[in-house]
């Protein structure tokens, strides 16, 4: 393989990991059923009381800038699948302005709770002012003046607002709510946002439920650009502002503030993911065009005649780990390919046991050997090499046959992120998340070493990204680590969060991922580690499976010496050709 070919390689595989999360993004936005969102008067008392250093240092802020407790509410969200949002409302008599203080949706070092400061003028005109989430929103109603200055600071936030009302000639026209006014006002601009999205065509109702609506596919995509656009300013904001003295300087939200907002909006989260309906035909699209970006890969580096015959092996490979999931009860069941590396089985249980993951993990591979091997028993070897030495179906059933051996016996091998070396840290490494990472460091090197010497770029591209994949590993490891010891006896879900939670803060580092970085977390510490007889059966298992293979394999190879012959010197030696003199 030349170098232009390589460099080509990299740069697909680069490009799509950019985009992926964007498309991620998109998956979720078209799987979003939309309601009539309402809201609803409600007393502080009826919030989660573990909020309750959110409201009391985002209300001590408040209460120097001149604001004064107005209401509490609860507020639906336009998604379906979200429970009731608690917001506490504020009122600041000068300019007549609100302040409606949420727990925060992305929860950081500098941000405990997301504060909209609004100011309602008589003539239905209303100018709002975000922080850093105005690229969360669906869209905004026509009737209000959003704006998002993005400077992660509340107090010029609200200087910022307050210039925009006192700009206004009638500035003096801003109406004073009382709170049941004001809910219907809420519910009024809630109203005006669906609304507006069904006018723009960026909404329709949804055929597949008849219920309710979903956000159209064109809609969902520009949304996702957006959406992760202003992630990623975020993420980039927040690794400067570490380095900024000034930013350091301004006022933060306590820690106990900012470990209860990361609590609340990691569960509030995980609750919606578990009611989410998904989308049975983005489901299909993506299965379907990640296929034909394989297939491409695949046609591109080893012909089209390969195409056909990979898929099929990689698809009965996935098929076995989906049955696999299927037989023990995981959710969100799905196969993806994954263009220039073969492909993915995706679902999720919590607290699935070492053997259950283990036999998902073999059932990958297994039906694949099990075919392969029964195709080279009962199929006759054609002459020449042992891909594309035979023509006509019993030709290409050989070369499925020790396609599907190679492949899924190299896929039992050792070595992560292979089911192999998946085996491996299932039955031995659950206890010891550092070594883990160890152990996909030197997978990642050998992998991309491996493919640098043989030039695949398969294998180049698998190491790679087996590599970029370490510092994540790392680090989950180091708090899993930390958080082993710290969780103690603390047996809810609420206490062992609060533990890893707390851990990230005290180290720092970009907060935008916090979020997967606690999941997995926790599915450490949650997960059930492989018992002795598990490990131990497990391990002759997975042995006898790595010694049998190869040895049926060749057998079946070698039990016709003929076969093995160039097709020119079959059925040339006879007894009449052999000289005389000659055994």
């Amino acid at each position: 393989m030349n170098t232009l070919t390589l460099i080509l390689v990299a740069f697909v595989v680069l490009a799509g990991l950019r985009a992926l999360p964007r498309l991620v993004t998109w998956v979720r936005l078209t799987g979003m059923r939309l309601r009539w969102p309402g809201v609803s008067l409600t007393g502080p008392g009826a919030f989660p009381r573990e909020l309750d250093p959110v409201w009391v240092d985002t209300s001590a802020r408040l209460h120097a800038l001149g604001f004064h407790y107005h209401h509490a509410q609860w507020v639906e969200p336009l998604a379906a699948a979200e429970d009731p949002r608690p917001c506490m409302v504020f009122r600041e008599p000068e300019t007549g302005s609100y302040a409606s203080v949420y727990p925060a949706g992305t929860p950081s070092a500098g941000r405990a709770a997301d504060v909209t400061f609004q100011t309602i003028f008589d003539d239905g005109h209303v100018i709002a002012t975000f922080d850093d989430i105005a690229h969360l929103a669906l869209a905004f109603p026509p009737s209000w003046d959003a704006r998002d200055h993005n400077l992660d600071d509340l107090e010029a936030q609200w200087t910022a607002h307050r210039d925009a009302v006192l700009a206004r000639h009638d500035h003096y026209g801003a109406v004073r709510l009382d709170p049941d006014a004001f809910v219907l006002a809420e519910e009024q601009a809630l109203a005006e946002t669906v609304a507006y999205l069904v006018r723009e065509g960026m909404a329709a109702p949804d055929t597949a439920t008849d219920r309710g609506l979903r956000l159209t596919t064109a809609a969902a995509w520009a949304l996702a650009g957006s959406m992760t656009g202003g992630q990623k300013r975020l993420s980039a904001r927040e690794m400067g502002a570490r380095k900024d003295e000034t930013a350091a300087e301004r006022v933060r939200p306590s820690k106990e503030a900012r470990v209860a907002a990361l609590v609340h909006r990691f569960q509030y989260s995980r609750a919606a993911q578990g009611r989410r309906e998904r989308s049975a035909a983005v489901d299909r699209t993506l299965f379907l065009l990640s296929a034909a970006l394989f297939s491409l890969a695949v046609g591109w580096l080893f012909g089209w005649r390969f195409v056909p015959l990979l898929l099929v092996v990689i698809l009965v490979h996935e098929l076995g780990h989906l049955a696999g999931m299927a037989l023990f009860g995981y959710q969100d069941r799905r196969i993806l390919f994954i263009p220039f590396v073969g492909a993915a089985a995706i679902g999720s249980k919590e607290n699935a046991t070492a053997f259950q993951r283990m036999v998902v993990l073999l059932l990958g591979p297994l039906p694949g050997l099990v075919v392969g091997l029964a195709l080279l028993f009962h199929v006759g070897r054609p002459a020449g090499p042992l891909l594309g030495g035979g023509a006509g179906l019993e030709g290409w059933l050989f070369d499925f046959g020790i396609t599907a051996v190679i492949l899924n016996y190299l896929n039992l091998l050792p070595v992560m992120p292979l089911d192999g070396g998946r085996i491996v840290q299932t039955l031995f490494l659950g206890r010891f998340p550092r070594a883990q990472a160890v152990f996909l460091l030197g997978s990642g090197l050998l992998l991309a070493g491996g493919g640098v010497l043989a030039t695949d770029v398969v294998l180049m591209a698998l190491g790679a990204l087996t590599l970029l994949a370490v510092p994540w590993q790392w680090r989950r490891g180091t708090v899993a680590r930390l958080a082993d010891r710290r969780a103690g006896r603390r047996t809810t879900r609420a206490e062992k969060l609060r533990v890893i939670f707390s851990i990230l803060d005290e180290r720092g580092g970009g907060s935008q991922n916090w979020g997967q970085l606690a999941g997995d977390v926790l599915e450490h510490l949650e997960a059930p580690r492989a018992r002795r007889a598990t490990a131990v059966g497990g391990l002759l298992l997975y042995l006898a499976i790595l010694l049998a293979a190869p040895v049926a394999a060749a057998i079946a190879l070698v039990r016709d010496p003929a076969a093995l012959l160039p097709a020119g010197e079959i059925g040339a030696v006879t007894p009449d050709s052999v000289p005389a003199g000659e055994p």
